[in-house]
């Protein structure tokens, strides 16, 4: 249905659709522990229907996971090269549930977080940001990059919520420490249509950033199809 209305939009003679290849098995290992790469890939050809209790896949997930990393990757490699000055994937699964070793939350691989380490590993830059608009916090990104300075992780969302993660206090740890943000409500949720908050700098429902974060590429990360308001990363984008 997105790509759909894409299609038909105004806008839509602006747009491209350059193909892409999937993910590499080796390229989601730099974010995810390869024996559960290979369990999940195991599950999923073997039939399986369920991960958890909302997690569902079909024969098909596996490789719909590889070819979602894989757009993501693309992208950013077309923006960073100057071909496209921003670039927008709609893609499914989604990601920003799946942590290191764990799919959760309708999510197999963390696709956000693949692409950051490799525009990071295969295209130089050494410090990335990625925004996350949603009304779930990204718990899986934030644990792929807790540890690690060169990746700042922003959150917007509600809490509490689902999966009950993304309190103020937790902002990384170690050399990562400053490096996850995170902006939501507290203690209530909105009523349905409100608009969600965004929150400037200095304000004491956000939680501080590390100074000197500086990042070489922004990405955006919002749930397709959902209305979660509008940002500028400011720099090159990847939504």
């Amino acid at each position: 249905a997105i790509v759909e209305a894409l299609r038909q939009a105004p806008f839509a003679r602006s747009l491209a659709w350059p193909p892409f290849p999937p993910a590499t098995v080796d390229q989601l290992a730099r974010v995810h522990d390869p024996s559960y790469l290979t369990a999940l890939e195991e599950n999923i050809l073997s039939g399986a229907d369920r991960l958890d209790a909302d997690t569902a896949v079909s024969f098909d997930s596996w490789q719909a996971a590889l070819a979602a990393s894989g757009a993501l990757i693309a992208a950013v490699a077309d923006v960073v090269s100057g071909t496209y000055a921003n670039a927008f994937c709609p893609v499914r699964p989604p990601g920003h549930h799946a942590e290191r070793s764990r799919a959760m939350g309708f999510c197999l691989v963390n696709h956000v977080a693949v692409a950051a380490r490799e525009a990071q590993e295969a295209l130089g830059l050494a410090r990335i940001a990625i925004v996350d608009f949603d009304v779930h916090h990204g718990n899986g990104t934030q644990q792929i990059f807790y540890n690690d300075p060169s990746v700042l992780y922003v959150s917007l969302h509600l809490s509490p919520h689902y999966p009950g993660t993304g309190a103020f206090s937790e902002t990384g740890r170690g050399a990562g420490q400053g490096g996850d943000a995170q902006s939501s409500p507290p203690g209530r949720l909105r009523r349905p249509g409100d608009r969600p908050p965004v929150r400037a700098a200095g304000d004491p429902c956000a939680t501080p950033v590390r100074p000197g974060a500086d990042p070489r590429l922004g990405r955006v990360r919002r749930p397709p199809g959902r209305p979660a308001g509008g940002a500028d990363p400011n720099r090159k984008g990847v939504w």
